[in-house]
């Protein structure tokens, strides 16, 4: 999400961007960046306000609740899409004690916030970060990949990798033992995202279109590497689906996105959670049915897909 191109705002009005920050706290630094300069800050503001985010949601027991979905399953092999800080991640760990977990971010500000995480709790971990940056013009950047870089037996893998464009991602999971889960929870992404030109020939205009982008590769991918019965594990910020009208076209939406692959629908859960007055906003996303939600009270709404 880069800056209106009619922005006036001041040092010390609020963001632009409705993070409820002010603007030199916010995206002033990324405003005034250029080059790598401007990727760097962008990433590393992510990595501050997903802070505020993840934090409240440890508090409200949102993750321990996500978690708590998984328990039918008692995952021992977990591929996670997005580590973020770790916080999720870390709970799945905590919980299930699994004996390999594999999790990608593209932001290497991330991974390296979850390395120092699990360090911090005792667990076995390698970050293996391969994809530098190069800034060819002012408002774009374009990453590369290390080759032959993803080897590790630690128990948890934290892998600086775009789902998006990463060839060597998918030979390495294949090889891997089946999978018991994958995640995808809350998945999001740093403001300048869109002026990546490894990104140029994928077609998202809003946050919300690219992390659909995101998940459809995800349900793709999640058919490949999971044993049977294993399930797919995806947790959005929404409306709560107080409705059964409201649960049909969720169910429908994930359904349609699950139909070039052997993957079925099996669970759907939500609670209602506040969202913290500073932090990560969650963008709007039209459903299905086209009807635009109500967000007068918000939900993390949780969807299980089993393969087959």
């Amino acid at each position: 999400m880069s800056q209106p191109s009619n922005n006036s705002v001041g040092r010390n009005d609020p963001c632009w961007c409705g993070s409820g920050v002010k603007y030199k706290h916010c995206h002033q630094p990324i405003d005034e960046s250029r080059g790598l300069q401007r990727l760097e800050a962008s990433r590393q503001l992510y990595v501050k306000q997903w802070k505020t985010n993840s934090s409240s949601f440890s508090e409200q027991g949102c993750y321990d609740w996500m978690a708590a979905q998984l328990d039918g399953i008692k995952p021992k092999r977990i591929f996670d899409v997005g580590c973020g800080l770790g916080v999720g991640l870390l709970e799945l760990c905590q919980r299930f004690n699994p004996e390999r977990v594999v999790s990608i971010d593209e932001n290497r500000n991330c991974i390296q916030s979850s390395e120092l995480l699990f360090r911090s709790k005792g667990f076995d971990c390698d970050a293996l970060l391969r994809m530098p940056s190069e800034a060819p013009a002012d408002r774009v950047h374009a990453l590369t990949i290390i080759p032959n870089l993803i080897v590790s037996g630690k128990q948890i893998v934290l892998i600086e990798s775009d789902l998006m464009i990463d060839p060597e991602l998918e030979p390495f999971l294949t090889s891997q033992n089946k999978f018991d889960a994958v995640t995808v929870w809350l998945v999001g992404t740093h403001f300048v995202r869109d002026e990546c030109l490894n990104l140029k020939d994928i077609s998202y205009k809003t946050p919300g279109e690219y992390r659909l982008q995101v998940q459809n590769r995800v349900y793709v991918l999640a058919d490949k590497i999971l044993r049977t019965g294993g399930v797919l594990h995806v947790v959005d910020r929404g409306e709560p689906l107080t409705e059964e009208f409201l649960r049909q076209d969720h169910i429908r939406g994930h359904c349609e996105q699950a139909e070039p692959t052997s993957l079925k629908f099996m669970s759907l859960d939500w609670r209602y959670y506040d969202e913290p007055n500073k932090g990560m906003k969650m963008v709007q996303t039209i459903g299905l049915s086209g009807r635009r939600p109500n967000l007068e009270r918000l939900a993390m709404v949780s969807t299980l897909l089993q393969k087959n």
